[in-house]
């Protein structure tokens, strides 16, 4: 998967999946953002997430310390880094499991509502397309699949 793609369904998935306040969706778009301008200042806008290194993650971190019009604490550079975190345990949890193809076909179902519906998907659509599998109490471990009517 292509890094910009992965972004975008990352920022979908805090903002309708797990429900993230607005402030932290635009504190970690605004993070994944600055990722992405760094990869293409690299000539690697078409990085596939697979491919992102450890380097890479700590060359980003030098240069959104250098590439700032003034300083930025080290507190700022570590929520850059959390939000790296949080964005590599996503894909790690929905693409990177033994449910890989249920993730994909669930993402391809979410952006398809999304198109459909002019950027808003209603749960009322997602909840008939996909269901939602719980492994322990709810907030521990969550995965998604299509249902038979999402398949189809």
């Amino acid at each position: 998967m292509k890094f910009k793609d992965a972004r975008i369904s990352f920022i979908d998935w805090l903002r309708f999946i797990k429900n993230k306040s607005p402030k932290t969706e635009e504190q970690y778009s605004r993070h994944l953002l600055k990722l992405e301008d760094y990869l293409i200042s690299l000539d690697k806008s078409e990085l596939d997430v697979e491919d992102l290194t450890l380097k890479i993650v700590n060359d980003f971190r030098i240069y959104i310390r250098k590439s700032a019009k003034k300083p930025i604490s080290t507190k700022t550079a570590n929520a850059y880094m959390i939000t790296i975190r949080a964005f590599l345990k996503y894909l790690e949890k929905q693409l990177k499991t033994e449910y890989k193809q249920d993730a994909e076909d669930c993402l391809l179902i979410f952006n398809k509502l999304k198109e459909i519906h002019n950027g808003h998907v209603w749960s009322s659509n997602w909840a008939q397309l996909v269901s939602t599998i719980f492994k322990g109490f709810p907030s521990d471990d969550r995965r998604f699949e299509p249902t038979d009517i999402g398949r189809i």
